[in-house]
């Protein structure tokens, strides 16, 4: 996620991981556990930036990015 005066921002960014829209919850919730057991997951706490909406395929796809990023975008990942 970048950083724009310590807010999250999307500018610049051409590639994306997102959660299939057929995940289940039981899988989406393994996914976000195992994300967040890697990347920092404080901006989808309440109040992080991306709270909002607060749901599992919208958390996912939050923290399942972070980690695409943080593994530097490899496919594999």
């Amino acid at each position: 996620m970048l950083k724009v005066d310590g807010k999250a921002s999307c500018e610049g960014q051409t590639t994306w991981c997102i959660v299939k829209p057929s995940t289940g919850d039981e899988r989406l919730i393994a996914n976000i556990q195992y994300c967040c057991d890697h990347v920092d997951c404080s901006i989808i706490q309440p109040g992080g930036a991306c709270y909002e909406p607060n749901n599992n395929y919208s958390h996912a796809s939050v923290v399942m990015h972070l980690f695409y990023r943080a593994n530097n975008k490899l496919p594999h990942t």
